[in-house]
C-alpha cells in the first residue's frame, strides 16, 4: 500500500508541478523538460509515470475542473434559498473559487487547448456538466445553462477588465433574470 501512495504522491507532484508550468509558460511551453525540472525530478521518472506531455496536460486539467468543480458545488449546496443562491453565484463570479487569478490562467489554456484537442474538450465539457448541474439544485436547467455563461463571462471581465461590476449590480441583475423566469 505505501508503494502506492508514493507513486500517487509523486504523480500529484508531477500534475502540481504541470499546473505551474502551464500558468508560467502555458501550455505550448509545457515541454517533459520544464514539468521535470518543475517537479525536481528526472524526466525518465516524468516519463515512468505519464507516457506523454498530453497525458500530463489532461491530468492537470481534470484535476483544475475537479477542484473547482467540487468547491462550486459545495457553495451552492450551501444555499438554503433562490436568494442565497444569488449570493452564491455572485461568490463565484467574485470569489475565489472561479475567478482566482491561477484559475483564470489554467481556465484561458484550458479554451485554448481544448478548442484543439478533443480529449481535452472533453474534460471541458464535463466541467460545464458539473458546474450545470451545481446550478440547477437551485435553478431551473435552462436558467442554470444561462448563468453558467454569465459566471463565465463575468469571471473573465472581472479579471480582464478595468471596468467592473459591483456586487450589488451583480445581485440587481441575477435577482431580475432570476425572478424574471420564476
Amino acid at each position: 500500500m505505501a508503494a502506492h501512495s508514493s507513486e500517487q504522491d509523486m504523480r500529484g507532484r508531477i500534475i502540481a508541478a504541470a499546473q505551474d508550468v502551464i500558468i508560467n509558460s502555458g501550455v505550448a511551453g509545457a515541454t517533459a523538460r520544464k514539468i521535470s525540472a518543475q517537479a525536481g525530478i528526472s524526466p525518465g521518472t516524468l516519463t515512468y509515470h505519464f507516457k506523454t506531455v498530453d497525458e500530463i496536460l489532461e491530468a492537470a486539467f481534470t484535476l483544475l475542473a475537479e477542484q473547482v468543480s467540487i468547491n462550486f458545488r459545495l457553495r451552492l449546496v450551501s444555499a438554503k434559498d433562490t436568494g442565497e443562491a444569488i449570493e452564491a453565484v455572485i461568490d463565484l463570479i467574485c470569489g475565489d473559487i472561479v475567478a482566482a487569478p491561477r484559475n483564470m490562467l489554467m481556465s484561458f489554456e484550458l479554451y485554448a487547448y481544448a478548442s484543439r484537442n478533443a480529449d481535452i474538450r472533453l474534460i471541458s465539457q464535463e466541467w460545464l456538466r458539473r458546474s450545470r448541474d451545481a446550478l440547477s439544485l437551485h435553478f431551473d436547467y435552462k436558467l442554470a445553462v444561462i448563468l453558467d455563461a454569465i459566471i463565465e463571462g463575468f469571471t473573465v471581465h472581472q479579471h480582464l477588465s478595468t471596468e467592473t461590476l459591483s456586487r450589488e449590480d451583480l445581485k440587481t441583475l441575477l435577482t431580475k433574470l432570476t425572478l424574471d423566469r420564476s
